[in-house]
């Protein structure tokens, strides 16, 4: 009979592995701006960690993890989390433990913490980070377009801080990762299919936050800057709309102020609406994938996976992910809300609803409603007309508008039925 677990593997660079003796590790994967970092807490009743295994600046920490038999017996996943250097320590007592931290950065730290001026000139932007990846022995993973730089200066910045400024500049994620600069296309990733569907209810994702931008996102941008050879001010203007993201800032040519400005109004609205939650523990999630999230109204939609938290300790696995919208009330989001009440009872062809989620105004929104509010079924015999089930999930919050569904509901087959059963498991 199959037991799942999770099993962990930590070597440290003194002394070997510390199987049996870490009581709590993390491990945080950021898909841009920072680098990858872990947090250990374990035994120190022998005092080696403030004896001969002390941590030092330079010593190494590599980790991993595989769930076993997770879903199934055979079902197996392992998350490689890379080798790390460390960059905090503290001992504490009773019971004695020690808490050690590592980033996912070279040995050689000259890239964080030396600080350059250079001049780039007639280069791309993958040259420049091939460049510093070499300087720091570190292999370039670049996934991107090739990006002209015609002249730019490095003003005493380090070549971490200049080289993320640049890829934020044109759209571009970067992060240290596995002795590797990873630079990647963020909007293009964001396109990506999602790996997973995660609901707001089960038993996953209870705990969670939800913040959103009521201003909304930029219809639009515009950015001026001076022509290097004419010396005239240009003005490039993308979008259309009332809210529109404003730049006064140096471009080698229209083509670069476009995609500058292109860049601007993707990162001001990637996080208009961001969603934080935490659920059982998954090895196959990490930072830069999209997921599917539902039981947020209107809201539930494709994500991006702007971190994931991996956490083992007393408690078991979990993974805590940081979220940004892509996309609300995707085609995923009303098969899975079809799935529900099929589930609840309140349909038995939610494939029939799936097909015809379009053919009346607003009624995937009306699904999702359904899904999201109703989370059990009273089964309930009192209401036998729609208008009187439209007035009922008005109480319920399901719906704002009775008088226009009690309008609608003879224009589809069956969806007065959907409303009298919808109804009905809310009221015994």
């Amino acid at each position: 009979m199959r037991t799942r677990r999770t099993d962990l593997d930590v070597q440290y660079s003194v002394g070997g592995t510390l199987a049996g003796s870490v009581e709590q590790f993390t491990f945080t994967d950021n898909a841009t701006g920072q680098a990858d970092n872990i947090s250990l807490t374990v035994n120190n009743a022998t005092g080696e960690w403030l004896g001969a295994r002390e941590p030092t600046k330079g010593r190494l920490v590599k980790a991993k993890f595989t769930q076993k038999d997770w879903d199934a017996e055979g079902d197996n996943k392992t998350l490689d989390c890379g080798e790390f250097t460390l960059d905090g320590f503290s001992a504490a007592g009773f019971p004695s433990t020690a808490t050690i931290g590592a980033v996912a950065t070279p040995a050689d730290t000259g890239i964080n913490e030396t600080q350059r001026t250079a001049t780039w000139n007639k280069t791309t932007v993958k040259n420049i980070a091939a460049k510093i990846a070499a300087r720091y022995s570190l292999t370039l993973f670049y996934e991107g377009d090739e990006i002209k730089v015609e002249a730019l200066e490095q003003s005493g910045q380090t070549d971490s801080a200049f080289l993320s400024s640049l890829c934020e500049k044109y759209g571009l994620s970067m992060k240290l990762y596995r002795k590797k600069i990873v630079i990647f296309d963020r909007e293009a990733y964001k396109k990506k299919d999602p790996v997973k569907t995660i609901r707001i209810s089960g038993g996953q994702g209870e705990n969670f936050n939800l913040t959103s931008d009521l201003a909304g996102s930029y219809t639009g941008g515009r950015i001026q800057y001076t022509d290097p050879a004419t010396e005239k001010d240009i003005v490039v203007e993308i979008g259309t709309g009332t809210r529109i993201l404003s730049l006064n800032q140096s471009a080698d040519d229209e083509a670069d102020a476009k995609r500058q400005i292109t860049a601007a109004v993707n990162n001001a609205n990637h996080s208009i609406t961001q969603v934080s939650l935490t659920i059982p523990g998954d090895a196959s999630l990490i930072a830069s994938q999209t997921i599917t999230v539902t039981g947020l109204g209107q809201l539930s939609g494709k994500y991006y996976i702007d971190q994931a938290q991996h956490s083992i300790g007393s408690s078991g696995y979990t993974v805590s992910l940081s979220l940004s919208l892509v996309a609300a009330m995707t085609d995923a989001v009303v098969v899975d809300a079809c799935a529900q009440l099929a589930a609840l009872g309140i349909t038995n062809t939610p494939s029939y609803w799936v097909a015809h989620k379009g053919d009346v105004k607003s009624l995937e929104l009306l699904l999702v409603n359904m899904a999201t509010v109703i989370k059990g079924n009273a089964g309930g015999t009192g209401v036998t007309d729609a208008v009187t089930a439209c007035n009922v999930l008005t109480t319920y919050k399901v719906m704002n508008s009775p008088d226009y569904w009690a309008s609608k509901y003879s224009s589809l087959a069956n969806l007065d039925q959907l409303l009298i059963a919808a109804a009905n498991a809310l009221e015994a």
